[in-house]
């Protein structure tokens, strides 16, 4: 009974922190739309913004979700550090690339390619913050469907 109860505290902290944490993003997408018309790369800043907005957006729903899921501990805590860090990676990725001028990663929103380091640090990024995506959604659909899973058997 203890464990579960540490559990269901740790659940919540993590929830609370993922809205907490998607209307920190979501505002640093607003701030960073503010520099649109003053930027020689509107549509980089246009893209850093929409990553804040949509990435904040995502981890305020997830953590409004986070407690329907069911999974072992461990499985959350490994989703929950890969959710945060695709979330603010991909937004951050995109503010580098505006910053530095290096967006060959990024062509279809103006980047240019730029120093060989900083297109192997936006490279890094891009593949981390992917896979990190995908094995939190893959694990986030198991969760969620564990949890609806033993919602219908309680209530049978």
């Amino acid at each position: 009974m203890g464990e579960r109860l540490q559990k269901s505290e740790a659940k919540k902290k993590q929830s609370e922190l993922l809205i907490f944490l998607g209307i920190s993003l979501f505002l640093m997408g607003l701030l960073t739309g503010t520099f649109i018309p003053f930027s020689s790369e509107p549509r980089m800043v246009l893209s850093a913004h929409l990553q804040g907005l949509f990435n904040g957006m995502f981890l305020i729903l997830l953590g409004l979700i986070w407690q329907k899921m069911e999974l072992q501990y461990r499985w959350f805590s490994l989703c929950f550090v890969f959710v945060l860090y695709a979330s603010f990676a991909n937004f951050f990725n995109v503010v580098f690339s505006l910053v530095t001028g290096e967006g060959s990663k990024l062509p279809l929103i103006g980047g240019n390619p730029g120093d060989i380091s900083l297109i192997a640090a936006t490279s890094f990024l891009i593949f981390t913050l992917t896979a990190a995506s995908i094995i939190s959604c893959v694990i986030i659909l198991f969760g969620l469907a564990k949890g609806f899973s033993q919602n219908r058997q309680s209530e049978v």
